[in-house]
């Protein structure tokens, strides 16, 4: 048993019995949907109550490891026997639930990436019970599971009612295709099961019986006769029979049981089950009065060459069948694919690639013997076309179709941190999240990038775009980036549109004023009553750490966090600082205020009809270089010792204050 909580933890965690009856709880529903909309619900398949206490539920997120990522739940936290305990997120609004009927509403935030597992704990060890995904893997947008692409991503998991117990091995849960997986899965949001779980275990076939309808023999040729099975007992779960013909070249059998003739002789007809029982059953079958024919006994399918992948967008490949005998009466074949979404294909058997994935393709024959023979195709490279920005982002589907952009895009910001970008063109922006370094070109902020490629996700409300390949280098340099100017309705009551591209909103006042600007908050603007949120986004910000002005023009990036819109400056160029007038001898306000000369080189003078009771001079990122207390209303400040460029100058009044634009010049 793996170790994954350490002692020193574990010495404060409380000791926990073996769960009861030899049974444990597991994972029924999970749920990644549009925003908020996260859900897990666990199932007690035993007789007894269990305390969720002897249980922890671990996670790690973007392929880490969850040695320290773990919640336990609530004490008294008891599920009773055959019933199940919701996990949502407080804000889940997908239809077909109410939050009313959560047990507990403080989930662990997800996304499709991350893995999730339940564990018993003891005093001395762990056990992983359950698990959906794999910790220190990042699987991109999320893993496969039942052969449905990204599957832990937009969808809803839901587990079979077959399942008794958990399953430590994610990718034997998962499986391949909707039969051998543990699970079935539905489509974004769905809802409608959560809080309750089927649960009906496999009942295992106890005997079978064959039987030939009163007739043991076909005595017309080319006849058939129906075998018919009686199952026990009749409430087994899976009755689904393998049924085979000891002498193919007398007569073949199909997987209902027709049994077709083919020459004169006798051969039996047995059924298999597939339920794991081992339970068979053979009846005899004589043919007379045959013309004789030779029928087809196994076909083999490849792709031409050895070929079993597709690499070229919307490529094709040529399908071969060996049939056997090769002088079976009749080679006829009827070709077909398990998921044309992914490829099609003629009856002369060309594959044709659509999609990314994997295609079973099978060819069968047509003389009545019920063979075939088929292989799994992998599909890559595949990808969609799109002209710009705005049709990627109508054509979004959470299915890990590729898209291609054959337009150029301009780069409007970088930051290390998964080599995140954003860029626009005329019509929109995307975000780009490539964590796995698919971009390898350095591109710089005014660079046209043209035939991106790659997949879309949405994140918490922010529509992501996955590289899967380098674009190439810059196709244009130094393009203008002119911000769009817009105000705080147009913005807030339009985040689609504008979210990813460059804005700006003037004219904006702080609340946290005075303050210093940290990383990754959240800060309230306001234009009279009009609210926006300024978010400090982008890690290592020349503007973190100094002070908040009391206004300012502010450009930025325009995102959203579970639909609230908010804009994100990139550097300290973003945070214009108001009132910026320009100042001369004549009269500034009312109050008969007089600042010469401006721009200054030394000595300052300042003029005003009313007393001030404080002014200080600023730099544009709010650091103090001057203060003086109680000046008067005529006031001689030196400007000497302060670096050429822009200041701003703040004048305290009993009721107000008044602030000024200065140019300091070089003496």
């Amino acid at each position: 048993m793996k170790r994954i909580i350490p002692f020193f933890i574990l010495v404060f965690l409380s000791v926990a019995s073996m769960a009861q009856n030899g049974t444990d709880v597991f994972f029924s529903e999970y749920i990644e949907g549009n925003g908020n909309n996260k859900a897990l619900e666990i199932f007690n398949p035993g007789d007894v109550a269990l305390d969720l206490s002897a249980y922890r539920l671990v996670y790690s997120a973007n392929g880490s490891q969850w040695d320290m990522n773990w919640r336990s739940f609530p004490s008294g936290s008891f599920i009773p026997p055959k019933k199940t305990r919701t996990l949502a997120n407080s804000q889940f609004t997908a239809v077909g639930f109410s939050l009313d009927d959560a047990d507990e509403l403080d989930i662990p935030p997800f996304s499709g990436n991350d893995a999730i597992g339940l564990m018993r704990i003891s005093a001395v060890d762990t056990v992983l019970v359950d698990v959906i995904g794999i910790p220190g893997v990042d699987p991109g947008s999320g893993w496969d599971v039942a052969g449905v692409l990204s599957a832990t991503a937009n969808h809803t998991l839901i587990r079979k009612s077959s399942i008794e117990k958990g399953n430590s091995n994610w990718d034997i849960s998962r499986g391949t295709n909707e039969i051998d997986s543990e699970w079935i899965v539905k489509p974004t949001d769905f809802a409608d099961s959560l809080g309750r779980h089927f649960f009906r275990p496999i009942v295992l076939i106890s005997g079978i019986k064959l039987s030939n309808t009163g007739q043991d023999s076909i005595k017309t040729d080319r006849g058939t006769l129906q075998i018919l099975a009686d199952i026990l007992p009749i409430t087994a779960t899976d009755q689904k029979l393998l049924w085979s013909s000891s002498q193919n070249l007398v007569a073949s059998v199909d997987q209902n049981g027709l049994v077709l003739a083919f020459n004169d002789g006798t051969c039996w007809i047995r059924a298999f089950t597939m339920d794991g029982s081992g339970m068979a059953d053979s009846v005899k079958v004589t043919t007379l009065n045959q013309s004789g024919t030779l029928p087809v006994n196994s076909i083999t399918v490849d792709g031409l060459a050895g070929q079993d992948t597709i690499f070229l967008n919307l490529g094709s490949l040529q399908m071969t069948a060996g049939i056997k005998p090769e002088n079976a009466s009749n080679k006829a074949i009827e070709w077909d694919v398990d998921n044309t979404d992914i490829a099609g294909i003629t009856q002369n058997g060309i594959l044709t690639a659509k999609r990314n994935g994997k295609v079973l393709v099978t060819a069968k024959s047509t003389d009545g013997s019920g063979v075939s023979g088929s292989a799994l195709i992998v599909i890559i490279g595949q990808f969609s076309e799109l002209g710009s920005i705005s049709a990627l982002r109508q054509a979004y589907r959470a299915d890990g179709t590729v898209f291609k952009i054959t337009s150029e895009t301009v780069l409007t910001h970088q930051v290390f941190n998964r080599n995140i970008k954003y860029v626009q063109d005329e019509g929109a922006g995307i975000e780009i999240d490539d964590p796995f370094g698919k971009i390898t070109t350095g591109f710089k902020e005014g660079d046209g990038i043209t035939g991106l490629t790659g997949y879309l996700e949405e994140n918490y409300g922010m529509l992501q775009f996955h590289p899967t390949e380098d674009p190439g280098p810059e196709t244009s340099k130094s393009n203008i980036l002119t911000p769009i100017l817009l105000t705080v309705d147009e913005f807030n009551d339009n985040i689609e549109k504008y979210e990813s591209r460059l804005i700006k909103i003037n004219q904006l006042e702080f609340d946290q004023s005075g303050e210093k600007f940290q990383e990754l908050q959240n800060y309230t603007l306001r234009n009279g009553a009009d609210l926006i949120v300024l978010r400090t986004e982008f890690a290592n910000a020349d503007y973190l750490n100094l002070s908040i002005p009391d206004s300012a023009n502010i450009t930025g990036i325009a995102i959203q966090l579970n639909a609230t819109p908010k804009i994100a400056p990139r550097r300290l160029d973003d945070i214009d600082v108001l009132p910026l007038p320009k100042t001369d001898n004549a009269d500034l306000s009312a109050n008969k205020i007089k600042i010469y000369p401006n721009p200054v080189s030394s000595i300052l003078y300042i003029s005003s009809v009313r007393n001030i009771g404080k002014l200080d001079i600023r730099d544009v990122t709010g650091r103090i270089f001057q203060e003086v207390i109680s000046p008067g209303n005529n006031v001689r400040v030196s400007m000497g010792n302060l670096s050429a460029g822009a200041y701003i100058l703040t004048l305290y009044y009993s009721n107000h204050k008044e602030c000024f634009k200065l140019i300091k010049e070089n003496q």
